[in-house]
């Protein structure tokens, strides 16, 4: 059996997930694995794949799709593989329905607290500490459980932490990003009705990155309470993104784990974020970042009219960002990662 992966993502969004799959994918690749991604055709994220990273399309229908099942059996039988990783649960489902059959070991990312798609899975990859906790409360065995970020953030090349916002002009109005899929559970609605607030009309303007079923709503909602806001719609060039606004602003209502807060940290931008699972690993508060005190806008309102009161700790912030970043160092999750692939293939 040679020294080759199998990584699978049934997806066509753009999101978290997928960046960390093709994050994962390109690592497995630069520590010598021959990477075989098995995905749906033209998803999105596989234009930043490497090159020589072989594709396979795989699109089933639902979790009982038998002759798309057969078709990844055939080709795994084919040309087994050493290992094979699932990133989302119809992929693990897949794949641990196979290795069943093939005496193959799997790997699940694990992106929520669902387990039921999970359980056959020789490790489980969980991105949060809490998440373990999680799982191991619910009968998963220790052993079983590992926890790696969803992430890694190059560091050692930051030329240089963002100050243009401390010293600017004290009439121009501060930049606040969001970057996400807009539905529901990110709460980009929340964040655009924060913003009601006189004070912060008058002193900020939105900077709205991503699309989503509520882009519209959001774009009516705007403009309905007289914000100032500007939408980007899916930025591929994130670096120019993250040079554009002053100060990052997280309202989900979910997030196991954040990948917009480290590259906000590393472009050195402050964040503010609601206290979900992932950005309360991430942010100390008042020493990396900001938390709210709940996921209301009531809570986003207060939060964001201190900061921007307070903009002489801006440069504290980033200090403790960078300082905490230093876990999520792409040479950190490299190591990692390879121990975690070394000890099962």
């Amino acid at each position: 059996m040679s020294k080759r992966v199998v990584i699978s993502l049934i997806s066509k969004q753009r999101g978290g997930l997928e960046e960390s799959f093709v994050y994962f994918a390109n690592l497995a690749q630069k520590l010598g694995y021959e990477v075989i991604a098995v995905t749906p055709r033209k998803a999105p994220y596989l234009k930043n794949l490497s090159p020589s990273i072989k594709r396979r399309p795989f699109h089933p229908r639902g979790y009982f799709d038998v002759l798309s099942f057969i078709k990844l059996f055939i080709e795994l039988r084919l040309t087994p593989p050493s290992l094979l990783i699932g990133f989302n649960s119809r992929a693990v489902h897949y794949l641990t329905f196979a290795a069943q059959f093939l005496n193959i070991r799997v790997i699940a990312f694990s992106g929520s607290d669902k387990l039921s798609r999970l359980k056959r899975a020789d490790a489980i990859v969980c991105n949060s500490l809490k998440m373990i906790e999680n799982f191991a409360s619910r009968g998963f065995l220790i052993d079983k459980l590992y926890f790696l970020p969803a992430i890694g953030i190059e560091i050692d090349t930051l030329s240089s932490i963002q100050t243009m916002s401390d010293s600017a002009d004290s009439n121009s109005k501060i930049r606040v990003g969001f970057l996400g899929r807009m539905t529901s559970e990110k709460g980009v609605l929340t964040l655009i009705e924060a913003c009601q607030n006189p004070i912060l009309r008058q002193r900020i303007q939105l900077i709205i990155a991503g699309e989503g079923p509520e882009r519209r709503l959001a774009e009516e909602l705007t403009g309905s309470l007289g914000i100032s806001a500007e939408f980007r719609g899916w930025v591929d060039n994130k670096t120019s993104f993250y040079e554009g606004i002053d100060l990052l602003v997280v309202p989900s209502l979910s997030e196991t784990f954040g990948i917009v807060i480290l590259e906000a940290m590393a472009a050195g931008v402050p964040v503010i974020s609601t206290p979900t699972q992932g950005p309360s690993m991430l942010i100390t508060e008042g020493v990396s970042g900001w938390l709210t005190r709940d996921f209301t806008s009531t809570s986003i309102t207060e939060k964001l009219i201190g900061v921007i009161d307070n903009k002489k700790y801006w440069q504290t912030i980033r200090s403790g960002a960078l300082k905490s970043l230093q876990r999520y160092s792409n040479d950190t999750i490299s190591a990692e990662f390879k121990r975690l692939l070394e000890s099962h293939s």
